[in-house]
Order: structure tokens, then C-alpha cells, then sequence
């Protein structure tokens, strides 16, 4: 779950570690370098955020005179025609729009000089480079959650895995969608979030949230029962940077991006898990309840602030990773996940031999709930 929808404002900031930039040329994510927002539009304080790709970003503010402007970081990279902005001397804004220009990260804050009150702020963060997980790429999946999704209804608010891992999630009723997987060989296997349609809110100043910025994987053994989702969970994750394996690890930093340009919030799923040989299906679902109506809608409450978003399907895009050859992305099982007649055991070995097939080459698939 994301620990706050949009980071509170305070004057006092405390230090943030130097991030590690990349190569702009790496990224296949594209974002606007211009953007404008009116100041008669902010509700409460939070800190808006933007990954910084290589190309100044400009962002106009409307309506925002006699605030004043400081960057808190003191980086160097933020300027307005008056000047750069820094910590010590606050800019005041006399005109409308008043342009801010981001040459690397940084963090500016609006706020009014004679109450010291915080009215918004605007961080400009740059991507780590993240590594990509152990294994061989077996697979990548387009997680589709279309306009009438699939349904299911939580009464725990925790899904316990049986390779020890537990993920919070609120009560109620989440739409999701899944995705099978075939495994032929016991391993290590990863599967991780790598992008969103709509983009995850954090990526850009004014992108509007949706419940994509929240997702939640979890995997089952067979198939996916939504009358008991807490029944034959054998992994999940919720931010990749509480994964356990890799907590203190690579993924400390919000923003990264992998050597195929895709750029990931470490607030999405990375799911690290043992798996045997057999069938097991990926759910993608949220951390916040979205019922099938509100989904329609448009609209709902998630606990800390209730928002809308533009109706319409979603897509959650992953990649999977493992032994070579260890597995494959399927549409339908072989057999019927449930198991067959003891009595007809050769049918066992059929199945083995219906999924040994090497995967060498990824594959996209679109599913939809």
C-alpha cells in the first residue's frame, strides 16, 4: 500500500539521499516536460511529484500571485525569471503564470510568507537504475481490469501466503483480473510490476489518481476461488520496496528504471516466491476496495481522501521471471488445476509433458477480468 496518497508539506524538510541518475536515452517512458496547474485548484497540503528524464521540465503555475517560492533541497536546479530559487531568500510570485524550470531534481515550495503556511509543493526526483530480478525472462503479461470486471470480497484484511509473506488489504469488495501460470521446474520466481495505463500518479505533475497507483499482486495455487480469496495464497506483494528479499537492497528509492526503459514506482508489486512444479494464477486486484460500481463510476473513497478518476478499463503491466525454461505465461491449464483421479496417474505425466515447452522468447499477452 502506499503509505500516504500525496506526501504532507512542512517547512522543515528533513535530508534526502542523492539519487543516482540514468541515462536519459534508457527510457521508454514518456512524460510532458511542460505542465501547468492553477493554484485555485489545490485542496490541502501534499507535495506533487515528477521523474525527471533527461529534458528540463517547465511547470506553469496560474493564479499564485504574492506566494512565495523556495526550493527546499537547495540543489541548484530550479529557476524562475528572477532568478534560481534556493532555501535561504523566497521568490515572490508577481505574475500569472510564473514558470518554474526543473534542470534536475529538486524540490519547490509554495507557501505564504506571513503565516509561514505551506500551500503546495513540487518535487522533481530522478530514476535509479534497478536491476533486473534473478533468473530469465519467461514472460510478460498486460493485466487488463476491463469496463465489467470480476468481483471479489475480502472479510480478512490481511492475505496470508504460505511462503510466509502476509499483505495487508482493506475489507470490501476489489475488482481484478488474473493470469495463469504453468511452472515445470521448482525455482525462484519473480514477478514484477513494470508499468500502468493510466500512469501512476507520482510519474507526473498533473496526472489525476486512480487505484492503479495502488496495485496488489497476489499468487494462488491453481485456480483463483473469489469466494475465498485468503484460501491458497502461496506469495504476494504490495511495494516492492517491503519485499523481504530485497528490503535493504536495490529497491530503497521510489523512482527506478529498468535497462528496457520502463519506469517503476517501488510502491507496486514485486513478488519473490518459491514455486514447485504445477499451476498457479496471478491475481491483480488493489490494496483499496473498488467495488464493481464504483469502478463504473469512477469515483470512491480509499480510506485517507476520496477522489475520482475517468472511467474506463486499466491495464497493470508485469513481467515474470525464473529458471530457464522453468515456466510459461498460459490462457487456459493443461488440466483442470483441481487435480485429476488418483486412478488415472498416467495423466500426471501427460501434464508434465504438455507444459515442459521452453520459453526463449517473452511474450505480451492482454488479459482481461
Amino acid at each position: 500500500m502506499k503509505r500516504s496518497l500525496r506526501t504532507p508539506v512542512a517547512l522543515a524538510t528533513t535530508a534526502l539521499l542523492s539519487l543516482l541518475s540514468v541515462s536519459p536515452a534508457l527510457a521508454t517512458t514518456v512524460l510532458d516536460t511542460t505542465v501547468t496547474l492553477d493554484c485555485d485548484d489545490f485542496s490541502g497540503e501534499y507535495i506533487r511529484t515528477q521523474v525527471y528524464l533527461g529534458s528540463d521540465i517547465t511547470l506553469s503555475l496560474v493564479d499564485c500571485q504574492d506566494l512565495e517560492l523556495a526550493e527546499m533541497l537547495d540543489t541548484g536546479n530550479v529557476s524562475v525569471d528572477a532568478g534560481v530559487l534556493d532555501d535561504v531568500t523566497p521568490i515572490t510570485i508577481d505574475e500569472s503564470p510564473e514558470a518554474i524550470t526543473y534542470t534536475g531534481a529538486g524540490q519547490v515550495l509554495l507557501f505564504e510568507l506571513d503565516t509561514t503556511v505551506s500551500v503546495a509543493g513540487f518535487e522533481v526526483k530522478e530514476p535509479t537504475e534497478m536491476s533486473d530480478p534473478s533468473g530469465v525472462l519467461l514472460g510478460a503479461a498486460d493485466a487488463v481490469i476491463g469496463t465489467t470486471p470480476d468481483v471479489f470480497t475480502t472479510e480478512d484484511d490481511a492475505i496470508s501466503a504460505s511462503d510466509g509473506t502476509t499483505c495487508e488489504i482493506e475489507l470490501g469488495e476489489h475488482v481484478y483480473t488474473s493470469q495463469r501460470l504453468e511452472v515445470t521446474e521448482a525455482g525462484e520466481y519473480n514477478i514484477r510490476v513494470t508499468g500502468s495505463d493510466p500512469m501512476d500518479y507520482d510519474f507526473q505533475f498533473d496526472v489525476e489518481m486512480h487505484p492503479n497507483d495502488d496495485a496488489l499482486i497476489v499468487v494462488y495455487s491453481g485456480e483463483f476461488d473469489p469466494t475465498d480469496p485468503t484460501a491458497n495464497a502461496v506469495g504476494c506483494n504490495d511495494d516492492m520496496s517491503d519485499n523481504e528479499l530485497v528490503a535493504g537492497g536495490p529497491y530503497l528509492d521510489q523512482f527506478m528504471i529498468t535497462a528496457d526503459g520502463d519506469l517503476i514506482n517501488t510502491q507496486t508489486p514485486l513478488v519473490t516466491t518459491d514455486l514447485e512444479p504445477g499451476n498457479y494464477t496471478i491475481v491483480t486486484t488493489y490494496f483499496n476496495p473498488v467495488s464493481a460500481a464504483d469502478w463504473a463510476a469512477g469515483s470512491s473513497d480509499f480510506g485517507m481522501v476520496a477522489y475520482d478518476w475517468t472511467p474506463g478499463e486499466a491495464t497493470v503491466s508485469m513481467d515474470v521471471w525464473g529458471p530457464e525454461g522453468g515456466g510459461e505465461l498460459v490462457d487456459e491449464f493443461a488440466l483442470a488445476s483441481t487435480g485429476v483421479d488418483p486412478a488415472l496417474g498416467l495423466w500426471s505425466g501427460l501434464a508434465l509433458a504438455g507444459t515442459g515447452v521452453a520459453i526463449t522468447v517473452a511474450r505480451r499477452r492482454a488479459i482481461r477480468a
